[in-house]
């Protein structure tokens, strides 16, 4: 009795007083949407998340990132490297309502391609262009709903597994 009391009260003070490693920090996150030209329906062309943890205060209440926590466009997940540009404007007192600014341009060296993208959330105007070779094309986006997730955190899962192999050696010993 005594061994289990000492681990629900070493569980309880590491659950509530120890800082863990990995912290659930908050994503915003935007699809993007064009016009298909065939059927003139809107088509989803992409996804910008930002972790509004590592953005920093403009003026209250709104903040801006210069980082992507996931960039995907036409398929394509993009890695952030120095000489991208990017820069993502949102309300921290209605992030629901998403991205009031958005602007980002990415060079893919492999493909010797620039994908440049702008959007004004005030407007509700958005321009994608994207040139390969000297040849390009640019098409009206706009957005659509944002939304907030959490990410678990491995910690979670690694104090609940903790649980199972007492309650398991608990058991064993009955």
């Amino acid at each position: 009795m005594k061994k289990l009391f000492s681990a629900v009260l070493f569980f309880c003070f590491t659950t509530f007083f120890v800082q863990p490693s990995a912290h659930a920090a908050l994503i915003l996150s935007q699809d993007y949407y064009a016009y298909n030209n065939s059927s003139s329906l809107m088509e989803l062309i992409g996804t910008v998340s930002v972790n509004v943890d590592e953005s920093e205060e403009l003026a209250a209440p709104d903040y801006f990132s210069l980082n992507w926590f996931k960039l995907e466009f036409f398929g394509i997940s993009f890695t952030q490297v120095q000489d991208d540009s990017f820069y993502a404007l949102f309300a921290l007192d209605n992030l629901a309502a998403g991205f009031s600014f958005l602007q980002f341009e990415i060079l893919d060296v492999a493909s010797n391609t620039n994908f440049q993208f702008f959007y004004d959330g005030i407007l509700a105007v958005g321009i994608f262009d994207i040139f390969q070779n000297g040849d390009g094309f640019a098409f009206e986006a706009t957005a659509g709903d944002a939304r907030l997730t959490v990410p678990a955190p491995a910690t979670i899962f690694l104090m609940l597994s903790c649980l199972v192999g007492l309650g398991l050696t608990r058991r064993r010993k009955l």
